[in-house]
């Protein structure tokens, strides 16, 4: 999809907006065939919009393999799955891989208030992750930070296009909502303790008695316990008048000269400013 992003035969950030559309057609055939696997790759902008690539060869590999078990490329992985939260695949994984796509295509291609921020965003949202001695990689926390309280992109992130925005707005509230209520589902339960009985625990002299299994806390609907919100959302998005906002809408990859910008810096930092 960078490429075609980038395409300059491209002149207006229409097509690249409507991959969007995407979410629809991406979920129906999600929940359709159960392939819990998706990645910007995946994915081909046309002048009408956008298509999922191979569904075809696609249907076949879910037949012969357990695709939900791929958890696709580390850039658009789920918070949760990065942290280790759960090993099995959901739909929610995806939706939120759909939704990271949407912000790095946004950061590096559309008109937005941020680019100043964006290195500093894709690196550590994006590329953000350590090597354990195991040669095991870990990472997840700088994109839960950002669904849960907009850290890296800001509360007033804004892109040109504004059903864009309140779209996006919507998508990560979803997967905010999504993060807080699964982790809050998986959390142990502890006795409450009194100064006194948290005195004595520290001191060794008192121990709680383990806590009684009790029936599962219940849990109020979620906006991801399905995508109907989101697409009923996304296609008043494709409908309004004001989309996208901006004139000179040809979308352009910046990330080429911020990187340039970044490496004379790194020379002239190293070399005293001699090059």
């Amino acid at each position: 999809m960078n490429q075609l992003f980038g395409n300059s035969n491209i002149e207006s950030t229409i097509p690249c907006y409507r991959t969007i559309l995407l979410q629809i057609m991406a979920i129906q055939y999600l929940v359709k065939t159960q392939n819990l696997y998706l990645n910007s790759d995946n994915i081909l902008i046309t002048s009408s919009g956008g298509i999922l690539n191979d569904w075809d060869v696609e249907e076949k590999d879910i037949l012969r393999s357990r695709r939900h078990e791929r958890l696709g490329p580390w850039e658009f992985r789920s918070s949760l799955v990065l942290l280790g939260h759960h090993d099995a695949h959901t739909i929610q994984d995806d939706i939120e891989s759909f939704v990271l796509i949407i912000i790095y295509h946004a950061l590096r291609y559309l008109h937005h208030n941020k680019r100043k921020r964006i290195l500093y965003i894709l690196n550590s949202v994006f590329n953000g992750q350590a090597r354990l001695h195991t040669e095991e990689y870990v990472g997840g926390v700088a994109r839960k930070s950002l669904f849960l309280h907009t850290d890296y992109i800001g509360m007033d992130f804004r892109l040109s296009s504004t059903p864009l925005d309140q779209w996006l707005a919507h998508a990560i509230y979803a997967v905010k909502e999504w993060i807080e209520t699964e982790i809050a589902k998986s959390s142990p339960k502890r006795p409450k303790m009194t100064i006194e009985e948290q005195l004595a625990y520290v001191a060794g002299t008192f121990r709680p008695s383990l806590p009684v299994e009790t029936e599962p806390t219940f849990m109020p609907p979620r906006v991801l316990d399905d995508h109907e919100s989101m697409v009923e959302l996304l296609t008043a998005c494709l409908e309004a008048n004001d989309w996208p906002g901006l004139v000179d809408d040809k979308p352009c990859d910046v990330l080429p000269s911020l990187l340039a910008q970044e490496k004379q810096r790194a020379l002239e930092s190293r070399f005293g400013g001699y090059c």
